[in-house]
């Protein structure tokens, strides 16, 4: 796997991240950040930082499930519902995923 998950579209590098976030994680997502769909895309702004980041629709679908506090494995259960995805590959991604976001403070964990 590259440094960057494919579902994150652009932002950091993420090849130094440290691994926070497990499959019995609760995670939901920060208050910190404005968003808004461009494109058919999920487009973000950490008015704290200014930093931009986008994700593509796997990325904003799991932005959405995040509105409220759950699990990574409850989040994968439902992209393996949603996608044609095997549990292992859905895991791999979606941890890495949320790790760099976490990475980047979008992220709060309970």
């Amino acid at each position: 796997m590259d440094c960057q998950p494919d579902i994150f579209t652009f932002g950091a590098e993420y090849c130094k991240i440290d691994i926070v976030i497990e499959l019995n994680s609760v995670v939901s997502k920060s208050t910190e950040l404005l968003a808004s769909e461009l494109d058919g895309e999920l487009v973000m702004m950490d008015v704290e930082t200014g930093k931009y980041f986008g994700l593509n629709g796997v990325g904003s679908v799991i932005w959405n499930l995040i509105d409220k506090p759950q699990s990574v494995s409850e989040i994968c259960s439902q992209l393996e519902k949603e996608y044609d995805v095997e549990a292992s590959t859905c895991e791999q991604e979606v941890l890495a995923f949320l790790n760099s976001m976490d990475t980047e403070k979008m992220l709060v964990i309970a």
